[in-house]
């Protein structure tokens, strides 16, 4: 996946499982996905329209996560 890093969005919301989690969120993302079978060959699919989000609960350095807004 490739994504533009000049304006990521990070936010931190309520695990259901418990605790916090942080999201990074990249709003425009090439996306490249290639499923091999056996016995069969490799299919690629690919666009430059996918959004891609990254969630974790350890710390991302760099990154300050922004309150989500009030609903």
């Amino acid at each position: 996946m490739i994504t533009d890093d000049d304006d990521p969005v990070a936010v931190t919301y309520t695990d259901p499982g418990g605790g916090t989690r942080t999201v990074r969120h990249a709003a425009l993302a090439s996306v490249e996905l290639t499923v091999r079978r056996p016995g069969h060959g490799g299919l690629t699919l690919s666009s430059r329209r996918g959004a891609y989000e990254y969630g974790t609960r350890e710390p991302m350095p760099g990154i300050t996560p922004r309150p989500l807004p009030e609903s």
